[in-house]
This record gives structure tokens, sequence and C-alpha cells, in this order.
């Protein structure tokens, strides 16, 4: 009979659990998260195939766990899809549901990439400095990709993560309360900034701040914004 975990809470203690329980057997006490490394101590086969349909896939083979990866991408995009496969193996649950089998995974494979335990040190270590600086943390969580990064930082505190990809809006993820809103003049206009200059652009407005930064590589143009809000405006 499934076990359904529909409530947040649950959900993020066991996934939780599952990354600190894949850490120990894997002997990892810091960043950078290696998911080979993980795979091999939770005796996972990982098969470079080629995948033309998809990222990558898991499955039970005579009492063996496997999974196959798709032999292109970026080494980030399949650090995480190998994450995400290891989780959907590890979770100690049996889904019949696969799309929520499948949507636990994905915040697994964020949370085991980046484990939470890390990541507070990490962030308590940029308080004395920057609050926030995406850069040192991607340079600590480098196995991850500055998106990654950008939106587990969510779990830890209250802010909006926007993605641009060449000056469109990709992706826009929120820990505020209120829910997501729509990108505001200011917003679009230290993006813009980023764009142009190919450096950390940072403006305050109305209780409110956001900082760009550009990602630039082979020739594509990301820009990631985190926008927070002074308590009092709210």
């Amino acid at each position: 009979m499934e076990q359904a975990v529909y409530d947040f809470e649950e959900r993020e203690a066991l996934i939780e659990a599952t990354v600190e329980r894949l850490l120990m057997s894997a002997r990892i006490d810091g960043p950078p998260v290696d998911p080979t490394r993980i795979a091999r101590a939770a005796r996972i086969s990982v098969l470079d195939r080629e995948l033309p349909q998809r990222r990558g896939q898991s499955y039970l083979y005579r009492g063996m766990k496997f999974v196959d990866l798709g032999k292109t991408g970026r080494t980030e995009r399949r650090n995480f899809t190998l994450a995400h496969e290891i989780m959907e193996l590890e979770l100690p649950i049996g889904f019949h549901n696969k799309q929520l089998k499948h949507d636990i995974a994905m915040r697994g494979a964020a949370a085991l990439l980046c484990p939470g335990r890390f990541f507070r040190a990490c962030l308590r270590e940029d308080a004395g400095a920057r609050p926030f600086d995406l850069l040192r943390l991607k340079a600590a969580f480098s196995t991850a990709s500055h998106e990654v990064v950008a939106l587990r930082s969510l779990d830890f505190a209250e802010a909006t993560i926007s993605v641009f990809d060449n000056g469109r809006l990709v992706n826009r993820q929120t820990s505020h309360p209120f829910g997501i809103q729509p990108v505001t003049p200011q917003e679009r206009d230290v993006m813009r900034r980023a764009m142009r200059s190919g450096e950390i652009c940072e403006e305050t407005w109305d209780g409110a701040s956001a900082a760009a930064y550009p990602i630039f590589e082979n020739g594509f143009k990301r820009v990631i914004l985190r926008t927070t809000l002074d308590p009092a405006c709210l």
C-alpha cells in the first residue's frame, strides 16, 4: 500500500534525513558534494547512455540499483540529473504516484547537491561580509549550477529568485509568504544593467533591494536576480 507524504514539513524532513544518510554513507563532511561518490557508496551503478528523449532514468534489476545517465549536457546538469535519480532510488517510500515521486526527488536533488547543514554554515560565514553572495556559494557548491544554488537559498531566507536567459524571464520563484509577484520595472532595470556590463549590479528602492548576477558562459547570457524586501515595509 502506498505511503503518501503530502505535508510539506514531512516531505522536507524526509528529504533532509535521506540526504544526511547518503552523506554519512559516502563520508562527505563538507561541500562540494560529488553525486558520483554518493552513488558509489550507495551501490548504485551509473551507466552513460544515449538517451535522446530524457536526461536520465533509474531502475532496479535483480535486486541491484541502476542509473542510466545521458552522455550529453553540461556537467552541472548531469550532476543534477544523477542526484535526482539517486533520490528516486533512495527515498524510503514506494510511490505509485510517479509525479509525486518525481516532484519530491527534484527537491531532493537540490538538497543533495546543497545539503542544508553545509548551506547554513556557508550563509553564516557570509553574514560578516555580503549578506548573500551567489558567486561565493557557487564556488563552495561547485557541483551544482548557479540556478540550483540560488533557488536552494530560498529554503533559508525570504527572497525572490528570477532567472533571465538573454533578457527573457524563464524562472521566478519566491519564499515570501504573499506569493510570486510580477517583475517590477526596477528589477528589470537592474537585470538589464547587469546584462550590459557583465558585472554584479545592485539597486534599492521603496523598501526593496535587488542584486543581479551575470552568468555568461559559452556565448550565453544568463542573469540571476535576487530580490528582498525590508520586513518593515510589508
